[in-house]
């Protein structure tokens, strides 16, 4: 429950930022949930490898909500660090339409 909350949170403030830049505010929400859903993968499979390898402890056996725990950081990290990458990103860009103008 707690990962659909945060896919929504994020997801409303990535149509937001795309909303305030004027850019396909769909598409943002949508990437976002995949961003969120390869984050907590990346994240599970992250956390596997260092109990596997490095404190030896095989969480095959573990309840997958646990699974889906030590995934929620990572996706919830990956989310938040693409929305402040497009929040800079676009805020930098220029509007270049008005700059013929200037000469007539």
């Amino acid at each position: 429950m707690i990962q659909i909350l945060l896919i929504y949170y994020f997801s409303k403030a990535h149509y937001n930022n795309a909303l305030n830049h004027e850019r396909s505010k769909w598409l943002y929400a949508i990437l976002n949930i995949g961003v969120y859903v390869s984050g907590a993968i990346a994240g599970v499979l992250i956390s596997w490898l260092v109990l596997f390898f490095v404190f030896e402890i095989d969480i095959l056996d573990w309840p997958s909500y646990l699974l889906d725990v030590m995934g929620i950081p990572m996706g919830a990290l990956a989310s938040w660090l693409l929305l402040n990458f497009l929040k800079k990103k676009w805020s930098y860009e220029v509007d270049d339409s008005d700059l013929l103008d200037d000469f007539e």
